[in-house]
């Protein structure tokens, strides 16, 4: 049985797990220097990286989170 009940594990190869996550999606969760949230969802790394990238750039963003949802 894999150490992690949220990771399913593939193989177990010279004493460590091989591991995946089986994530479904990425929330992300933002609010704003008015106090305005809203969320959004990407199902990719990248697309999570997009976004990120503009929420950075945002002067108006005052804290965002990133959930995984697993499958």
């Amino acid at each position: 049985m894999a150490p992690y009940p949220d990771i399913e594990c593939h193989s177990f190869e010279r004493g460590v797990y091989i591991m995946e996550k089986n994530i479904k999606h990425f929330k992300i969760t933002v609010t704003l220097e008015n106090k305005d949230m809203w969320e959004t969802i990407r199902h990719t790394r990248k697309g999570v990286s997009t976004v990120m990238h503009r929420l950075w750039k945002d002067d108006n963003v005052v804290k965002f989170s990133i959930t995984e949802v697993l499958a």
